[in-house]
């Protein structure tokens, strides 16, 4: 028998020394539609820049990434370490133009939950940019000020607890009387991955 559910888009923010966390992120979304997608009567679909842009000329390459990931998903997740990434046009690096047009989204009565996570395991000091690093801990601050409720963490296995936790309250809690941005669709008999 089909069954209503709400697909919420999570688009994911980072930059590249957190390759094993994204892998997390996907993993924990996998796992969530697997199990609670009945029980919430939800399911994640991910997107990141990775795999929801293309090749393409625009104003400058971060302003290509925005006009294809657009601004149709519910859930930002943003994570962090010890990069901060490239600079783009207006901002210091994507991740953190990404975290402002969402940031802004949400004070515009936009329906999006911001959601950034701070890895702060230790490094060797001889592998460090340490003018990355400062950026990083700047930005920290910056959105803590902001109203930023942001959650660190000190291992992978810490940080996919906290997320599945996260991420099941995050869709359990979302207000009933709002939909998410993506359309609810009816499914029956999804394969299961």
């Amino acid at each position: 028998m089909p069954q209503t559910i709400s697909l919420y888009k999570l688009f994911l923010a980072s930059p590249s020394d957190v390759k094993e966390e994204r892998l997390i992120v996907e993993n924990v979304i996998n796992d969530f539609n697997n199990t609670y997608s009945s029980q919430l009567n939800a399911r994640i679909e991910l997107c990141s820049w990775e795999k929801s842009s293309y090749p393409s000329v625009g104003e400058y390459p971060q302003a290509v990434i925005n006009s294809q990931i657009g601004d149709e998903y519910d859930i930002f997740l943003g994570i962090l370490w010890t990069r901060f990434g490239s600079k783009t046009l207006n901002y210091e690096s994507g991740t953190e133009e990404e975290f402002y047009r969402a940031l802004e989204r949400s004070k515009q009565a936009d329906k999006v939950h911001i959601m950034m996570y701070f890895n702060i395991e230790g490094v060797p000091l001889d592998s460090l940019d340490i003018e990355q690093y400062s950026k990083v801990r700047a930005f920290q601050k910056q959105i803590a000020e902001l109203g930023c409720y942001y959650f660190t963490y000190v291992s992978s296995e810490n940080f996919k607890n906290d997320l599945r936790t996260h991420l099941y309250k995050v869709i359990e809690n979302w207000d009933v009387n709002s939909k998410p941005l993506t359309t609810q669709v009816k499914l029956s008999n999804l394969p299961v991955i």
